[in-house]
């Protein structure tokens, strides 16, 4: 494990570079590039908060800004893979499964009343997909307690990242997102389905049987979430301001997937996060 704690070359450095009605944090961690260790400093304005940043080597001193780009591309892109991990699989990982497992249920005991094979289609693809995603959260179970190892190997273990442990983190949380993607196209292909089989809930051509008006609920509820949200949610994985529909090549998602991210995360650090590096030019 090495020392993250600044050290008074750092500590000095760091007081600099530092603005009027600043504080600063040395972040607990290292980007290692060959012999060297980057450290970062963020300074937050009382009003304003994030002001900027500092990179330092390990010996505290300020180092050149091409390198401090770089490094800071990386730190950055770590600490934002962590905190991914927090605030969007964490909740993913604790929806209640029950009612997935509920409809699923009472879909196969639907089907088993009715004769329509246009009816019976919709149902099995819905149950297929469902069941499809009870699998796909025990993944994203998996996924989070992988990155929350990760990270304390950083931050308990080792004090540093280099680009390789980087690759690997952003393989899992990429894996998580083309889960929330390839779901995502599933619902959007499954609203007729859900249709149809609601249709059939509201007539009178079969008798009503047990769950039956709970899965009515439960699909009227899925097709309102679909529309209010689903194409929002969607949108989220297109490039800004491009409009890329990632759909267009399902057999190459990850790809695109993976060039839709980084186009649009090297787009918000050059805009949003270089000017606020202080590195000498």
């Amino acid at each position: 494990m090495i020392d993250t704690k600044p050290t008074k070359r750092h500590i000095a450095n760091i007081k600099d570079y530092k603005k009027f009605l600043e504080k600063w944090d040395m972040w607990d961690f290292a980007y290692r590039d060959g012999n060297e260790d980057y450290f970062l400093a963020q300074y937050l304005h009382t009003m304003k908060g994030i002001s900027g940043y500092l990179i330092l080597d390990s010996e505290g001193e300020v180092v050149p800004f091409e390198n401090a780009r770089i490094a800071a591309r990386h730190l950055i892109h770590y600490n934002t893979i962590c905190s991914g991990a927090i605030s969007q699989i964490l909740p993913q990982m604790k929806k209640d499964i029950s009612p997935l497992r509920d409809r699923v249920e009472a879909l196969e005991s639907l089907s088993n009343t009715i004769s329509s094979m246009q009816v019976n289609s919709s149902i099995e693809r819905i149950v297929a997909s469902t069941k499809q995603s009870i699998e796909e959260r025990e993944m994203i179970e998996g996924l989070f307690y992988d990155l929350g190892h990760a990270q304390r190997e950083v931050t308990k273990e080792k004090g540093y990242f280099d680009l390789g442990f980087l690759h690997m983190m952003k393989d899992k949380f990429d894996t998580y997102l083309e889960i929330l993607y390839m779901h995502g196209l599933r619902e959007r292909e499954l609203q007729e389905d859900y249709e149809v089989v609601i249709g059939l809930l509201e007539s009178e051509e079969i008798p009503e049987a047990k769950n039956q008006s709970q899965l009515r609920m439960i699909l009227r509820e899925t097709v309102k979430t679909n529309k209010n949200e689903l194409e929002r949610s969607m949108a989220t994985f297109f490039i800004k301001g491009d409009g890329i529909d990632l759909s267009m090549d399902r057999k190459d998602i990850r790809r695109l997937l993976d060039e839709a991210r980084d186009q649009d995360g090297d787009n918000a650090f050059e805009k949003e996060i270089m000017p606020l590096i202080r590195n000498p030019r």
